[in-house]
């Protein structure tokens, strides 16, 4: 038996499938892990002990099985926050933070019911749920607002804007992509980053849209060498 403040799962729960084939394979924090699934299962008993039509063990076909649930879930945000999440800009204590808060972004993001269902999309959505210190070095699609004073004074640019926007699916407009809105939203495409110039008056001009920051940021360096884009893109809703 594994056990984490109080919560022991038995070795047959520990045996779980992650499906993370897309994601790098670091070693994941075991406590983390746990405290996950600690979390998970005490907000969904409470569910069952409120709700009578609420039942975990008809839902996942057998306690045994919902608790490889919790955990699968659990391993696979774990792996997945080695992977963008910016672990020293961290106030609390890593398992704890997800101990105390984990489930009720989780269960925002996936029903009590449909934990078998979550998967990598999803913890992008709970990471932003959690306000967690993210960033773009390996390909995720951040939301940032970030803005440079143009060093050539001579143009009509004050400075240059790099903005996450996406597209609306039915109006085709460009809205942006902001660290409270749902990455899985499915009224929106994908999310891209859209170059602007910011004249005197404050007027944003469209520029150029580039798939990633990264490209965004070589565009706008190539126009301007000296416009001081930082390399990497980063969001800590904390500051």
């Amino acid at each position: 038996m594994a056990e984490f403040r109080g919560f022991e799962i038995s070795s047959s729960a520990m045996s779980t499938n992650t499906n993370t084939k897309d994601l790098p394979s670091p070693q994941f924090d075991p406590a983390a892990v746990f405290a996950c699934a600690f979390a998970l299962r005490r907000a969904c008993l409470d569910l069952e002990e409120s709700d009578p039509s609420f039942n975990v063990s008809e839902l996942y076909n057998g306690f045994d099985q919902f608790l490889r649930e919790i955990m699968r879930v659990g391993e696979l945000f774990e792996t997945w926050a080695i992977a963008h999440v910016l672990f020293e800009e961290l106030e609390e204590v890593w398992p704890y933070l997800l101990e105390d808060r984990f489930a009720g972004a989780c269960l925002t993001t996936r029903s009590p019911a449909s934990l078998s269902s979550f998967d990598v999309s999803d913890c992008f959505s709970v990471a932003l749920k959690l306000k967690l210190p993210l960033h773009g070095k390996n390909g995720l699609p951040i939301p940032i607002d970030l803005l440079r004073q143009n060093p050539l004074t001579s143009s009509r640019f004050r400075s240059y804007q790099i903005r996450s926007v996406r597209e609306h699916v039915t109006d085709k407009e460009v809205h942006p992509f902001g660290p409270h809105d749902d990455p899985t939203d499915k009224s929106y495409g994908e999310i891209f980053y859209g170059l602007y110039g910011i004249e005197e008056s404050g007027e944003a001009e469209h520029i150029a849209d580039r798939s990633s920051y990264a490209e965004a940021r070589s565009l706008a360096h190539a126009v301007v060498p000296r416009v001081g884009f930082p390399c990497h893109s980063v969001i800590n809703p904390s500051i």
